[in-house]
């Protein structure tokens, strides 16, 4: 989630996500899913258990809630970490021990150096309404992540939106907190924006909203 930065760099989302601050994470994410943006972490999970491959790569990967909750169709997945920043890699790779992930430190709004065996599948979850700029800006990192997967492969994840939907009056003013800070850039982010930039990148997209979350996935 903290991908706003480069590797030398440290942005206000990456300092949102120091290994301090990385521990009560799962139990805000657990209190404000659903009453503030209408999308519980369970059904995040559930997600995730539709799409998830045995050979995945998981951006932006905050404490590894999700990748630790979901369901992997092998025992034995091969599973890369990546993220700008050194603590939520930490603290993701430890807490998912048991299928000894590779971490790969990375900004996903820049071309990723990786030569490894591409991914049939890719996560990207809770980092869109992170990135910066407008949603056909945030779309490079979709462009950057293609050239990771396999033709076929499918990329995956959620984000909060700003417009075309109907925040409630906590979730609005913690968007409006959070924008300020450079945590967030996300008040400009609507559906279609974000599925006109995923179809310039994929040969298919699909974007639904569950609250204020979309839930997109889209197959190279």
């Amino acid at each position: 989630m903290s991908m706003n930065s480069g590797v030398t760099g440290q942005s206000i989302a990456d300092v949102a996500y120091t290994k301090y601050r990385l521990m009560p994470y799962d139990l805000v994410l657990g209190l404000i899913s659903g009453a503030l943006w209408g999308c519980p972490a369970g059904r995040v999970v559930d997600f995730y258990d539709e799409h998830v491959s045995g050979n995945h790569l998981d951006v932006g990967v905050g404490t590894g809630y999700f990748l630790d909750h979901c369901r992997f169709p092998v025992a034995r997945p091969r599973l890369v970490l990546m993220d700008s920043n050194l603590d939520p890699l930490e603290h993701a790779s430890k807490r998912l021990a048991r299928y000894e992930p590779t971490k790969l430190q990375a900004n996903v709004l820049r071309p990723v150096s990786y030569d490894g065996e591409r991914f049939d599948s890719v996560g990207i979850n809770h980092v869109v309404h992170c990135l910066p700029g407008t949603m056909h800006e945030k779309g490079r990192a979709f462009g950057h992540l293609r050239a990771l997967m396999k033709d076929g492969a499918i990329l995956f994840g959620a984000t909060v939106l700003g417009r075309g939907v109907k925040h409630n009056e906590l979730g609005a003013l913690w968007l409006r907190r959070f924008n300020a800070k450079g945590v967030l850039d996300n008040a400009r982010d609507d559906r279609e924006g974000l599925e006109a930039a995923l179809r310039e990148h994929f040969s298919s997209a699909s974007v639904r909203v569950v609250g204020r979350t979309a839930l997109f996935h889209a197959r190279a």
